[in-house]
């Protein structure tokens, strides 16, 4: 198509206040209204999801951390005597979670004692621990939330007359990595529920203000119509 087929296409084309003029009060309002509600019906499926899925995050977070404390507890034995069978059981019950993709037992230079994986991770840098004894999110990616926990043993007084308090030594530690395919779902899940929820509030809306529109326009679509049989010279006006 050359410029002046486009330009005569544009041309020919209508401008919106002639489309206006064209058309009705009711449909104008119809109209008006119906974008209205469906602007309205997007923006509260977004701002439902947004919500749902912050509130599923911080279950999700707190889930994966209380994972890696419990298999740092069960951790202890393993990593005093460096020996990875001693903590199967553990790992087992870490690896049952439906969103645990990988567990690992480290002693404090970051060597693998032993690991359990369901899926394959970039290598992982050894972990620094300060004072704190919980378990912390490491880092995450779009697919998956990296947790690590401190395997903590108490140091006991030699003798049981001795008044020093027991310290506590952090003798390496343990990760967790979870897949978020649980989150994703959810919050797929709440935006489709949402906006369902929310079309059909609009339908029944838009059906309730179809019918009012229609109720307060029909005496001035009455005058337009008696006024323009009055610009055609019909004076027989009913």
């Amino acid at each position: 198509m050359n410029s002046s087929s486009f330009s005569r296409s544009a041309k020919t084309m209508p401008s919106l206040p002639q489309i206006l003029r064209k058309t009705g009060l009711q449909q104008q309002l119809t109209v008006v209204v119906t974008l209205g509600v469906l602007l309205l019906v997007l923006l509260s499926a977004l701002a439902g999801s947004l919500q749902s899925s912050h509130q599923i995050r911080q279950v999700l977070h707190a889930q994966g951390e209380r994972i890696a404390e419990n298999l740092a507890h069960g951790s202890q034995l393993a990593l005093a005597y460096r020996n990875g069978q001693h903590a199967d059981t553990a790992l087992q019950i870490t690896m049952a979670f439906p969103d645990v993709v990988h567990a690992s037992l480290h002693d404090s230079n970051g060597a693998t004692l032993v690991q359990r994986s369901k899926a394959t991770l970039v290598p992982f840098s050894p972990v620094i621990f300060g004072r704190e004894p919980h378990a912390r999110l490491e880092s995450e990616d779009p697919s998956y939330w990296y947790f690590v926990a401190p395997v903590i043993i108490q140091a006991n007084p030699a003798s049981p007359f001795e008044t020093a308090e027991s310290s506590s030594q952090a003798i390496g530690y343990v990760r967790v990595v979870q897949s978020k395919a649980t989150l994703s779902q959810m919050v797929r899940q709440m935006f489709t529920l949402n906006l369902g929820l929310s079309i059909l509030f609009a339908v029944v809306f838009l059906l309730v203000i179809r019918t009012l529109t229609a109720r307060l326009t029909r005496p001035l679509q009455t005058l337009s119509g008696i006024m323009e049989q009055a610009q055609h010279g019909d004076t027989q006006l009913h």
